[in-house]
């Protein structure tokens, strides 16, 4: 615990906090634009809003870029170490919906 108190004080620690807070925020950005491309995409492909879009939102809403505050005691560390796997979460679970949205729509027309 003292190691994070120390990471965080004397030089260069506001230059870190800020690095990993815009990390997080592109992060965020990327994901955010991953779940609202994945949404015009199934609504375009089955001409309707689907209730599985609802899946694709915690990884906008609850992401750590928006939601884990480096300014408290790790120095974004936290966030630099979720963000882009969450992230990366969200391409994954958009394009495994898109897939089986697809795989629905050559099934049963």
């Amino acid at each position: 615990m003292w190691s994070l108190v120390v990471a965080c004080s004397g030089e260069g620690a506001m230059e870190r906090i800020e690095a990993a807070e815009r990390t997080g925020h592109i992060a965020a950005a990327v994901a955010a634009a991953i779940v609202v491309l994945a949404a015009i995409v199934v609504v375009l492909r089955t001409r309707r809003m689907s209730k599985w879009l609802l899946l694709l939102l915690p990884f906008g809403a609850c992401h750590p870029g928006l939601v884990c505050g480096a300014r408290h005691g790790d120095c974004g560390s936290m966030i630099e170490l979720t963000a882009w796997p969450v992230t990366i979460g969200a391409f994954a679970a958009s394009a495994a919906l898109i897939a089986l949205l697809e795989r629905y729509k050559r099934r049963h027309g």
